[in-house]
């Protein structure tokens, strides 16, 4: 499992729910990374769009890095590209 998140008023049915999503998980066998798990942020950055409780934005910084890109001219370049921006995630 990778990455979900999910909002929900009031807070008493977001925790009903939050408790729903770990029993299934623990009913399929799938593990959470503890260390990647984040509980009630503000603002979080998920596929290079910002979240926040008022909008969803582009993440300039993300759009900036695609902009200034070189071209890439072989298999090579291209596979070092995907792993630096995967390091990024």
């Amino acid at each position: 499992m990778d990455d979900f998140f999910f909002y929900e008023e009031p807070f008493d049915d977001h925790l009903t729910n939050l408790g729903k999503v770990f029993r299934r998980c623990s009913d399929k066998r799938l593990t959470l990374n503890w260390d990647k798990c984040h509980f009630k942020v503000k603002i979080g950055i998920v596929l290079g769009h910002i979240i926040s409780n008022e909008k969803i934005e582009v993440d300039k910084a993300m759009m900036d890095l695609i902009a200034n890109l070189h071209v890439l001219t072989c298999v090579k370049n291209t596979c070092r590209l995907l792993l630096e921006v995967y390091k990024g995630f």
